[in-house]
């Protein structure tokens, strides 16, 4: 099998969603705007394709002899201090590399020794945590007294400079920078990148197109900020992003044909039918299903993992599992390890958990008997009224309405669950190790 990899496309000729004309519609809107600066959101959940998308709009704009593009992706830096410096000199360096005008060339290298020395200035302060020894004085007075006087003739006028950097670095066009994964970052640190945009480039003849989960950032803010702010998180986004631009979400027919096009695992019509009522059409959550379950079923076919057939036990003569419904029940495990992996954790210490949810509690009489039964099993009330897995509960329980096998029993899910153990999510507390393979990837969507 070749493995579904995680990789963003590169090129738009790759996308296989759709996409593709949302980038040509940005990077139209890129091309006209006239109003400078500019910023553009591409919001979306994880795994959702935001990265993709902003490669095939900067793909779009690179022939374009008016503009210039930089790539930045914060995450790589983790000190919160330096991000917006990192992110300055990223552009600045990149200007260094590709401007042929010694004067533009040297007034950048300037301004990015004047951000390099501010954030020196502070490493300074943590390093000898306010106090100077004689030593300290010894090693740091030349530093001092040879960049000083660098660092204050630029700081006054850096958003000056800066923005006449920038102008002639794009021909008189304009600048656009795309800062991807801010959502990768810790949240506080995706709101140093924010204001970094206000403070230091508020002026510049630039357009930002910034990749990120609004929620995840919104956070951020609100952490930082707490009530000292007099706005929402949503609302200081808002008041940086011009256009918000939400990924669609792609439809699980077009998701299923792009798997459908590498050869997998063997899927029945009720598999199909869970991986649809549980992954919110995600495409890098059903091709981490994708992988894991092929490696499932190998893992089963191949090992004695499950020693013997897997039998129902409920009353009279055990009855043996067919492979189709033991298949089934593997790929249910596997979401309630990628889905729900709170539940996934409590079935592995009680694995009649799922039993006592599908057969007690979904075909109750009335709410009486429900909360009775409740009373008895009080840790499973979390999981009850989890929303999302009880939904996800009810659409695929056995009952006259569909076709789903009937629940496993708690043997039948302990056995299981060996089997699941080796692969699927390392976040899950008892996950042994994760399998790997020698196969060669072939990437079927984009992140």
């Amino acid at each position: 099998m070749r493995m579904l990899t995680d990789n963003p496309i590169a090129h738009t000729d790759d996308d296989k969603y759709g996409h593709d004309n949302y980038a040509r519609l940005i990077a139209d809107s890129i091309r006209e705007t006239s109003s400078l600066p500019f910023c553009i959101g591409i919001f979306g959940k994880w795994g959702t394709g935001k990265t993709s998308l902003m490669k095939m709009i900067k793909e779009q704009i690179e022939g374009d002899q008016d503009i210039r593009t930089i790539w930045f992706n914060p995450w790589k830096y983790d000190r919160q201090e330096s991000l917006w410096s990192a992110l300055i000199q990223t552009i600045l360096y990149r200007i260094k590399e590709s401007e042929t005008r010694d004067d533009i060339k040297q007034k950048a290298v300037n301004l990015a020794k004047t951000t390099g020395w501010y954030v020196l200035k502070q490493s300074i302060a943590k390093l000898t945590a306010g106090v100077l020894t004689a030593e300290n004085i010894e090693q740091l007075k030349d530093i001092i007294s040879n960049q000083d006087e660098l660092y204050y003739r630029h700081i006054n006028q850096f958003e000056e400079d800066f923005e006449e950097v920038i102008n002639n670095y794009s021909n008189g066009g304009r600048l656009v920078v795309f800062i991807d994964d801010l959502d990768r970052c810790l949240p506080e640190n995706a709101v140093t990148v924010l204001e970094s945009l206000k403070l230091f480039i508020g002026n510049s003849h630039s357009i930002f197109v910034l990749g990120m989960d609004p929620y995840v950032v919104e956070q951020g803010i609100n952490s930082r900020y707490g009530n000292n702010l007099k706005m929402s998180g949503r609302d200081y986004i808002d008041k940086i992003i011009q256009v918000p631009f939400f990924i669609p979400q792609v439809s699980f027919h077009k998701l299923k044909e792009c798997i459908r096009v590498v050869k997998t695992a063997n899927y029945t019509d009720d598999i199909w039918r869970i991986l649809e009522l549980s992954m919110e059409c995600n495409p890098r959550k059903i091709k981490r299903f994708v992988n894991c379950f092929y490696f499932l079923q190998e893992v089963v076919r191949r090992s004695n993992i499950l020693n013997e057939p897997l039998r129902y036990n409920y009353s009279g003569d055990p009855i043996v599992i067919n492979e189709e419904n033991q298949f089934f029940y593997l790929a249910k495990l596997l979401i309630f390890q990628l889905c729900f992996d709170k539940f996934y954790s409590y079935l592995q210490l009680h694995s009649d958990a799922w039993q006592i949810i599908e057969i007690n509690l979904i075909p109750a009489s009335s709410l009486e008997d429900r909360e009775t039964f409740i009373k008895d099993h009080p840790s499973i009330r979390e999981f009850w009224e989890d929303e999302r897995l009880q939904t996800f509960m009810r659409d695929t329980a056995s009952n006259p309405n569909n076709r789903f096998p009937q629940c496993p029993d708690y043997s039948v899910v302990s056995a299981l669950m060996k089997a699941v153990n080796l692969v699927g999510s390392s976040s899950s507390s008892s996950s042994s190790s994760s399998s790997s393979s020698s196969s060669s990837s072939t990437s079927t969507g984009y992140e």
